[in-house]
């Protein structure tokens, strides 16, 4: 496996910095959580996964599908994700969530098994009068934090997932809150809220933001699941999504 092939599919596919290939190679980064197809001397497709729990249930979230353009509509991605549930039911995984980037790709994972689940719809919030306290948290301390707000049938990302965010995530909690995103120029982007969203005008007004974009529940699908064991249950919640 040739990192320096990877890192070049990587930035075709998703035009990511050298930087934030240097945080997910050296913090994240995992031959036994890859899979590739090799063509012409050179990685023609590529995936990676994350190591999750769901009801005691082993789960890997599968991030960064990408084909080399020069290798695309050859049916690469297909090939290349049937091998990998081939891959993970032989590793004890009991099923694969992943989140699509565009609408389009919904259709194309639903040809392979995948179901959509986790409704939500986007919500923009402006920034309060009165600021509320929060502090920033370790991925460690928020993993802690984390656990009791999930909601019931929650898929739980590993603190190595925690890890790789916190490489370009502020990581925050309140008295009533859980939170991760980042500041783009005055909004606030949330990759994940949990607790009493009132609380969001006070934390955009702690945050120096004017606004706020963050998922709740709603009816739009947001992530997918896919059994590999034969049960076909599904989580009821994803929610820090790396794309």
């Amino acid at each position: 496996m040739n990192i320096n092939h990877l890192r070049s599919l990587w930035k075709q596919a998703f035009g990511d910095t050298e930087d934030f290939l240097d945080d997910f190679f050296c913090v994240v980064f995992s031959e036994r959580r890859c899979n590739t197809i090799e063509k012409d001397g050179k990685t023609a497709a590529m995936l990676y996964w994350f190591d999750c729990t769901w009801e005691s249930r082993k789960i890997a979230y599968i991030y960064a599908v990408a084909t080399d353009e020069s290798y695309r509509n050859q049916g690469l991605c297909r090939m290349l994700m049937e091998n990998t549930h081939q891959k993970l039911q032989s590793m004890g995984y009991a099923g694969a969530v992943l989140v699509p980037s565009d609408r389009s790709l919904f259709d194309l994972y639903g040809k392979m098994g995948y179901v959509p689940f986790c409704n939500v719809q986007t919500l923009t919030v402006d920034a309060g009068d009165e600021r509320v306290d929060i502090a920033a948290l370790s991925p460690k301390e928020y993993a802690m934090r984390r656990l009791p707000l999930l909601p019931p049938g929650s898929v739980v990302q590993d603190r190595l997932t925690l890890d790789f965010l916190a490489t370009f995530c502020g990581l925050y909690g309140g008295y009533d809150c859980l939170f991760c995103g980042g500041l783009e120029e005055e909004t606030f982007y949330f990759q994940e809220f949990l607790g009493n969203p009132e609380q969001v005008p006070g934390i955009l007004k702690a945050l120096g933001a004017t606004k706020g974009i963050l998922r709740i529940p709603g009816d739009t699908p947001f992530a997918m699941y896919r059994s590999l064991d034969g049960t076909w249950e599904i989580p009821r919640y994803f929610d820090i999504s790396l794309n």
